[in-house]
């Protein structure tokens, strides 16, 4: 793989990870229980996995739709 290949792989990937990041916090800002840390460990970690799949979701949804 030549160096222009990579590096077209690599913006490609930088693109796709700030556009996923951007569209989890505008979710983030329209549903407040995703927002908001929670005091008991076990509904943390619930609100930390729901992020997760959230970007998971909007990454493969810019990859589909790109």
């Amino acid at each position: 793989m030549d160096a222009t290949k990579l590096t077209t792989i690599i913006s490609l990937l930088v693109a796709l990870s700030i556009a996923s990041d951007r569209l989890v916090d505008i979710i983030k800002g329209l549903v407040p229980r995703l927002n908001q840390q929670r005091p008991k460990s076990v509904e943390e970690g619930w609100r930390k996995a729901a992020l997760q799949l959230l970007a998971v979701g909007a990454g493969i949804n810019y990859r589909l739709v790109g």
